[in-house]
């Protein structure tokens, strides 16, 4: 995803901020999540339509609503996970 650990740093920083419980570790890996299943939609608008990926055309709120379910988390959380790293680079 993002190999810089000052940025890394920072991101986590902005989600003990807004009230985020998880260890870095922890945190990092539903990061992670959250870029793999989102960054399509939320960077380039939706699923490219040549992917043949079985989201192709996923809005982002679709794509939200997958990282929820997939990571078995609230909404606040993924919330706090999404705004950690818009708050400091934003994702579009």
């Amino acid at each position: 995803m993002y190999d810089d650990r000052d940025i890394c740093a920072e991101w986590f920083k902005a989600y003990v901020a807004l009230g985020g419980k998880r260890n870095r570790e922890d945190y990092d890996s539903l990061n992670q999540l959250f870029y793999d299943i989102c960054s399509p939609s939320y960077v380039y608008g939706e699923w490219d339509a040549d992917d043949d990926s079985p989201h192709v055309g996923e809005s982002r709120q679709q794509a939200f609503n997958r990282f929820i379910k997939t990571a078995k988390i609230s909404r606040k959380e993924a919330l706090r996970v999404f705004n950690s790293v818009d708050s400091v680079t934003a994702f579009s």
